[in-house]
């Protein structure tokens, strides 16, 4: 289950970045234009450094430190369901104040 996650959140994030590059051409040739004006040119670098200073401070606050690790080691996967207190615990048990 968890990497059934894994690569559906890898196809989103890839169709998104697909999105962006067909109109990166377009934007890149409109910066670009005839040559003549710089300022376009200097407010598509602009953008571009918003977006990586984004994408840094992203990585610093949402980061997670999974580096040579399984993915679930990263985080518990979604197929692992955790039972109520109820279910683990019955009344009469050995080991629960009812039960000694």
């Amino acid at each position: 289950m968890a990497t059934s996650v894994s690569a559906q959140s890898i196809a989103i994030f890839f169709a998104i970045a697909q999105l962006f590059g067909a109109f990166g051409s377009h934007w890149y040739g409109h910066l670009i234009g005839d040559g003549h004006d710089r300022n376009s040119l200097f407010v598509g670098y602009l953008v571009g450094a918003i977006a990586m200073i984004i994408g840094g401070l992203a990585a610093v606050f949402f980061g997670v430190n999974a580096e040579g690790k399984a993915l679930e080691d990263v985080a518990k996967p979604l197929s692992v369901i955790s039972k109520p207190a109820q279910a683990i615990f019955r009344p009469g048990d050995p080991g629960t104040a009812e039960g000694s």
